[in-house]
């Protein structure tokens, strides 16, 4: 009978020792589990930062801190937003903005427009400067020439109302048809970012929303090559209107 009951023990004691390192070894794992989750990391996070955009009635800006960005510009000017990297979306007010993070800064879908930010400030205009750095009026036809090899001549500024535009405040749709050429041997970056259009009152506004809506535009000039093309600004007042890019100014009616 003591033999019996001991055996008896000792199988109960074995059985409760293969329970408990069952149970340490889940536990184990769990915590590796748990810490090996915890270590990814998650790149679809925007990094804390400045960002610009070359789109809009003025130049979109964008500032980063943690999951809040500041956005600056015609669509959603100083609206503060939040970023949630997990569904890759920006949640600004009543809307969600898709985004998707590139290597240089990231890309923000607005009203179905894809827009892509780089990190950084605006960059001056320097590049667009003449030789004197002096103002010069030019007339429809007349070509300006720049520092970085690029030339631009305005062809007409004209008046096109039939164009729906997305702004209450729009005093006249204005058309500007250009040409613009690299002289040099190797392609350069083509940008819309240092149009601008002064109206009589002398306010200037940036390349509309509308332009991107209606009109691609290439990313590149290549080497020698040309691109005719037009821009679409909404001054919200009358004109008459001039065309600003760099030290040059085209006069609408000239």
């Amino acid at each position: 009978m003591e033999l019996g009951k001991t055996s008896k023990t000792i199988g109960i004691l074995l059985l409760s020792t293969v329970m408990l390192t069952a149970c340490s070894t889940n536990s184990s794992s769990a915590k590796t589990s748990t810490t090996s989750s915890s270590s990814k990391v998650n790149t679809n996070s925007i990094t804390n930062g400045d960002y610009y955009a070359q789109m809009g009635e003025e130049a979109l800006t964008a500032k980063v801190n943690g999951n809040k960005i500041v956005i600056k510009g015609r669509s959603v000017d100083g609206k503060t937003g939040t970023i949630d990297s997990n569904t890759s979306t920006i949640h600004i007010n009543d809307d969600y903005l898709e985004y998707s993070v590139e290597k240089k800064g990231f890309s923000l879908t607005i009203e179905g427009i894809t827009v892509h930010f780089k990190k950084g400030t605006p960059p001056k205009n320097e590049e667009t400067s003449s030789t004197d750095d002096e103002t010069e009026i030019l007339k429809l036809g007349e070509t300006a020439e720049y520092k970085d090899g690029t030339t631009l001549t305005v062809n007409s500024i004209t008046i096109d109302d039939s164009i729906e535009s997305y702004s209450d405040d729009t005093a006249h749709v204005v058309v500007v048809d250009f040409t613009t050429k690299n002289t040099n041997d190797e392609r350069v970056e083509y940008s819309n970012f240092y149009f601008k259009l002064i109206d009589s009152e002398g306010y200037g506004s940036g390349v509309a929303f509308e332009s991107y809506m209606t009109y691609e535009y290439p990313d590149y000039l290549n080497a020698q090559g040309s691109y005719t093309g037009k821009l679409i600004f909404t001054p919200t007042h009358d004109g008459p209107y001039e065309l600003e890019h760099g030290y040059a100014t085209w006069k609408q009616n000239s």
